[in-house]
């Protein structure tokens, strides 16, 4: 059986001080405690749903920091019509999948917009033409990053007791296993290849 220990308000204050000492704490439970006995209010973190961070600041620093040393446009040559013309079939079926899905799935509304954005600019590329690079490259970041938050926000099946045993759990494991898993596949191959070309 546990003890219960009861200590005066002075002997608490002395155990906050030597904790103050001993350590520097700057987030958790303790540290409310010890902003508490100093008459501080607790520090609240600010808090934004997905969709209130601007696209950009939703990309990866590593990301970001190749948007900024990439030109902005960049004139329509042989290899940029390579890299379009490898990935153009993939690409078209990636985005009938997409079109489709959001249909089913309102977190993919803004993965679909932004495709749509980014197919644009790939179909009416010709020859000779200026292209904006650096606004395609973010576009397909984004659309990726759009899905992987679209997956995370799929509810994993549930396998159920003795009493309720799901009877699908296996097909419906299978199904949110596989879920944007081809689409999320063909857009990281196209977005390697367009770092690959842009580094070059």
């Amino acid at each position: 059986m546990k003890k219960v220990v009861r200590i005066t308000e002075s002997e608490l204050a002395e155990i906050v001080k030597k904790v103050l000492k001993e350590s520097e704490v700057d987030e958790g439970i303790l540290s409310n405690i010890i902003n508490k006995f100093r008459g501080k209010k607790p520090a609240v973190k600010p808090s934004f749903s997905h969709y209130e961070i601007p696209a950009s600041a939703r990309l990866s620093p590593k990301v970001q920091e190749l948007i900024k040393k990439m030109p902005q446009v960049v004139k329509m040559g042989p290899k940029l019509e390579g890299l379009f013309n490898r990935h153009r079939v993939d690409l078209n079926h990636f985005q009938n999948d997409i079109r489709d899905l959001a249909r089913k799935h309102k977190t993919l509304g803004m993965a679909e917009s932004s495709s749509n954005l980014m197919f644009h600019i790939i179909r009416n590329a010709k020859k000779g033409q200026n292209i904006e690079v650096r606004k395609l490259y973010e576009l397909a970041n984004d659309v990726k990053k759009e899905m992987e938050y679209a997956k995370r926000q799929m509810p994993m099946p549930k396998e159920g007791g003795i009493l309720n045993k799901n009877k699908n759990y296996k097909t419906q494991m299978n199904d949110w296993y596989n879920f944007l898993y081809p689409e999320i596949g063909t857009l990281s191959r196209f977005i390697s290849d367009f770092e690959t070309l842009i580094k070059k």
